[in-house]
C-alpha cells in the first residue's frame, strides 16, 4: 500500500513540475528577451508578429524596456527615442518598420549637416589671394555663396530662401510618376525624414493606389497616418535629386504646410545662412 502511495506521489510531483515549467516558459522567454537588450527585443517582436524590421544597426546599446498594450503601442514605447516609419498591409497589419535614426535632444530632430569653411590664415602666415576665376567659373556677388570656399571636386548651389518668422522656405519643382512638374514653396525641416506633401496632391502627380504604401509616423502631436511613395525628382535652383521619398498626409492634419525633409537634403552637405537668407548645398561631384 505504501509503494502505491509512493508511486502516486512521485507521479503527481513530476506532473506538477512539468506544468510549472510550461507555465513559466513564456516568462522565461520574456526575461531572456529583455536580457538581450532593445535590439533583441525588437527582433523577437518582429518574429512573433511576422513583420520586417530595418535599421537595427542604428540602435544604440540600450537595455530592453517593459512592453504593454497592443503591438503599435509596444513599438511606440520601444522606439520612443528614435525616428521611424511603420508600413502596413491592406488589412492594417504592420508589414515593415524602418528605424531612421536617434532623435536629438533639441526638438527630437536629427542635427543639420553643417559645412565649415576653411579657417582664415594666421597673421604669421602669408596669405596669397586666389587667382581670378576663369570665364567658366563665375564669382558669386555678395549675399551668395563664395565659390572659393568650395572644396575641390564639389559643386556649390546657393538658393535664396524666404523667411517666415524663424523658418526658411524655398521654391522647388517636384515631379511624380507622370513627370508633371509642380512648383511649390517648401519649408526646410531637417527634422522631417522625407518630403511631406498634402494628400490632395498625390493623384495630380500621377500616384495610383498601388504606387503608395500605407503607414504611420510618430510625431510630437502623436501618431499620424501616411501614404508613402517615390517622387521622380525634386529640383531646387540647379540642385536636383531623383527617386526622393515622399510622405502624403491628410490635408486637414498638414494644413497649408509642405516640407522639404532629409530624403532630399541627405543627398548634399548643407548649411543655412540666416544672415543672407540662403540655403547652401554642396554635392560630391560637378553636374
Amino acid at each position: 500500500m505504501r509503494r502505491v502511495h509512493t508511486h502516486r506521489l512521485r507521479a503527481f510531483l513530476i506532473a506538477g513540475l512539468i506544468l510549472a515549467g510550461l507555465a513559466l516558459s513564456p516568462l522565461a522567454a520574456v526575461a531572456q528577451q529583455q536580457d538581450g537588450g532593445l535590439r533583441q527585443q525588437l527582433t523577437a517582436l518582429a518574429q512573433q508578429h511576422a513583420f520586417i524590421i530595418r535599421g537595427l544597426d542604428r540602435l544604440s546599446q540600450e537595455p530592453a524596456s517593459a512592453m504593454t498594450g497592443d503591438l503599435r503601442t509596444q513599438v511606440s514605447l520601444l522606439l520612443g527615442g528614435y525616428n521611424f516609419i511603420v508600413l502596413e498591409d491592406g488589412q492594417g497589419n504592420i508589414r515593415e518598420i524602418q528605424i531612421l535614426g536617434q532623435r536629438s535632444a533639441q526638438g527630437n530632430n536629427p542635427p543639420a549637416v553643417q559645412y565649415n569653411p576653411p579657417a582664415p590664415p594666421t597673421p604669421a602666415a602669408q596669405y596669397n589671394p586666389p587667382a581670378p576665376p576663369t570665364p567658366a567659373a563665375q564669382y558669386n556677388p555678395p549675399g551668395q555663396y563664395n565659390a572659393y570656399l568650395t572644396p575641390p571636386g564639389d559643386h556649390a548651389y546657393a538658393i535664396k530662401t524666404t523667411r517666415r518668422g524663424p523658418h526658411h522656405h524655398v521654391e522647388a519643382v517636384l515631379s511624380g510618376p507622370n513627370d508633371y512638374p509642380y512648383t511649390l514653396s517648401l519649408l526646410i525641416d531637417t527634422g522631417a525624414t522625407t518630403v511631406v506633401l498634402p494628400a490632395s496632391l498625390s493623384s495630380g502627380m500621377g500616384f495610383r493606389r498601388e504606387d503608395l504604401q500605407d503607414g504611420w509616423t510618430q510625431t510630437a502631436n502623436g501618431r499620424v497616418p501616411i501614404k508613402r511613395g517615390i517622387l521622380a525628382s525634386v529640383k531646387i535652383g540647379d540642385a536636383t535629386a531623383e527617386n526622393v521619398e515622399v510622405s502624403f498626409i491628410a490635408d486637414e492634419l498638414l494644413g497649408t504646410q509642405k516640407i522639404l525633409g532629409m530624403s532630399f537634403l541627405r543627398n548634399f552637405r548643407m548649411s543655412l545662412d540666416d544672415k543672407n537668407n540662403e540655403l547652401i548645398l554642396l554635392s560630391g561631384s560637378a553636374p
